[in-house]
C-alpha cells in the first residue's frame, strides 16, 4: 500500500504517512452513506481541542438503523456515544464463527509497535477525564471511556477493532469471560463451604463449652437418675 500523496510505502497499520505527513481516513470506509447529523450537545476533541463534526452513517448491506458519532476533521479521531461501538462490532460479528489467532496476535504486535505515552484525556461531551481500558482480549486497542457519554477512539482504532471482530476476537473474549465466570463461581462455592465448616466448628466448640460449665448433680439427683436408667435397662 502506498501514500496517494507522495507515493511512499505505507504499512498496513499506519494512518499517517511518515514521509509527507498525510493522514488517511480508514475507519469509515466500510460505510456507504455518511452525512451530517446532530448529537445534541457540542463536542470537543480531547486531542486537538477542536469542535467535532457530527455524522450519521449506515451500512447499506445490513438492515440496521443509522449510527451517529462525532469525528475530528484534523486528527480523524472518533467519539462514539454509549452503545454505539458495541452496535458496530455486533453488526460485524454476525457472520463470524471461528477464531483466527494468528491475525489477533499480529494486531496486538502492530499496536504495541505504535503505542504512545499513556495519558488521560477529557471526555468530548462533559470534559471529565476518561478511563482507559483494553477493549476485549487480544484487540490491542485501549479505548478512552466516559461512563456517562461514550468512548473515544484514535484514528485507525475503529478499523483495528473491526479487524479484531472479523478475526473472531469477540468470540474469544466471550469464551474468556465465560471461563472467568465459572472460575469465580467455583471460588464462591469453595468460600461458602469453608465458611459453613468454620461455622459448624464454632458451634460445636460453644456446645462443648456450655456442657462443661453445667453444675454437677446432687447426690440424691444422681442416685435417682441412676435408678431410672437401671429400671429402663431391666425392663428392656
Amino acid at each position: 500500500m502506498s501514500c496517494p500523496c507522495c507515493g511512499a510505502p505505507l504499512p498496513a497499520t499506519d494512518v499517517v504517512c511518515q514521509y509527507c505527513g498525510h493522514r488517511f481516513d480508514f475507519d469509515l470506509q466500510s460505510w456507504k452513506s455518511i452525512q451530517g447529523a446532530s448529537l445534541g450537545d457540542k463536542l470537543q476533541g480531547p486531542e486537538c481541542q477542536e469542535d467535532l463534526d457530527h455524522l450519521e452513517i449506515e451500512d447499506e448491506k445490513a438492515n440496521h438503523r443509522p449510527i451517529r458519532l462525532g469525528k475530528c476533521k484534523r486528527c480523524l479521531g472518533l467519539f462514539l456515544p454509549i452503545g454505539t461501538l458495541e452496535q458496530l462490532l455486533a453488526n460485524t460479528s454476525m457472520t463470524v464463527n471461528s477464531v483466527n489467532r494468528r491475525v489477533l496476535n499480529n494486531l496486538v504486535k502492530a499496536n504495541h509497535a505504535s503505542e504512545s505515552t499513556m495519558r488521560y484525556r477529557p471526555c468530548p461531551s462533559c470534559g471529565t477525564l476518561m478511563h482507559r481500558k483494553l477493549h476485549g482480549k487480544l484487540s490491542g486497542v485501549i479505548v478512552d471511556s466516559c461512563r456517562d457519554h461514550g468512548v473515544w477512539l484514535d484514528a485507525g482504532e475503529l478499523r483495528q477493532l473491526m479487524e479484531w471482530t472479523q478475526a473472531g476476537g469477540a468470540l474469544l473474549d466471550a469464551e474468556k469471560r465465560a471461563t472467568e465466570r465459572r472460575e469465580q463461581d467455583y471460588r464462591d462455592r469453595q468460600d461458602a463451604r469453608a465458611r459453613a465448616e468454620q461455622r459448624g466448628s464454632l458451634e460445636a466448640g460453644l456446645m462443648a463449652k456450655r456442657l462443661t460449665r453445667r453444675r454437677p448433680l446432687h447426690q440424691g439427683q444422681s442416685g435417682f437418675l441412676q435408678a431410672l436408667v437401671d429400671t429402663l435397662f431391666i425392663d428392656n
